[in-house]
């Protein structure tokens, strides 16, 4: 089976910032073999996939090529261009359906990531209101270091799952707004915060907004 990127999400990479994602993963698994534990191999290249599909082709009898599905635009163009034909199968992902079922062990991984991502959060809202009721001045730009660098170091943090946005009036009405010199305002009383960030951990991922 060729799979797309986002089935590969269980085994995280660094290569890209903010996102748990490899380039590019060979993974090898003999189902056959009791142990598939002790059978799983990985072969990690940036470009060995696309180079070597057309060769690799030619050794199966048919290769499952996924189609669109729920959440899922299915192969690319240039997936089906690098196969034969005669040894495309084309079927929706089973890697998908199994996604969304969720074992105990990764759903006690995102209670434990709430829990502590909640906390930087806690963290954040009572310092940033504890200074700015002492009289100090805070921009755009600035509480969103301060998320960063609480959630930073949460335990088994590896970093934040999107750029931090802090919006400030007019421009919590903004979607995916994003903070520049140019942009960027002071904060006031006399209108509404937004913050919109997350976190990457190694057993969860986090996306939390809070006005």
């Amino acid at each position: 089976m060729w799979s797309l990127m986002d089935e590969q999400k269980e085994l995280r990479g660094m290569l890209s910032a903010r996102t748990p994602l490899r380039k590019s993963i060979e993974t090898f698994l003999d189902l056959l073999e009791a142990s598939l534990r002790a059978k799983l191999q990985l072969r990690f290249s940036f470009a060995g996939p696309w180079r070597d599909l057309r060769t690799l082709s030619q050794h199966w009898k048919r290769i499952l090529v996924p189609t669109a599905a729920v959440f899922d635009m299915g192969a690319s163009e240039a997936i089906h261009g690098a196969i034969p034909r005669e040894l495309v199968l084309d079927r929706p992902s089973p890697v998908i359906f199994m996604r969304a079922q969720k074992n105990e062990v990764e759903k006690q991984g995102m209670k434990k990531t709430h829990i502590r991502d909640g906390a930087a959060m806690c963290e954040v809202l009572s310092f940033l209101e504890d200074r700015f009721l002492a009289g100090d001045h805070f921009t755009e730009l600035s509480p969103s270091r301060e998320v960063d660098r609480r959630r930073k170091i949460q335990d088994l943090n590896e970093g934040v799952s999107f750029r931090t946005i802090v919006a400030f009036g007019p421009h919590s009405a903004i979607p995916h707004y994003s903070s520049s010199n140019r942009t960027n305002v002071e904060i006031t009383e006399f209108s509404t915060v937004l913050i919109d960030s997350g976190g990457q951990y190694q057993d969860g991922t986090t996306d939390v907004s809070r006005v």
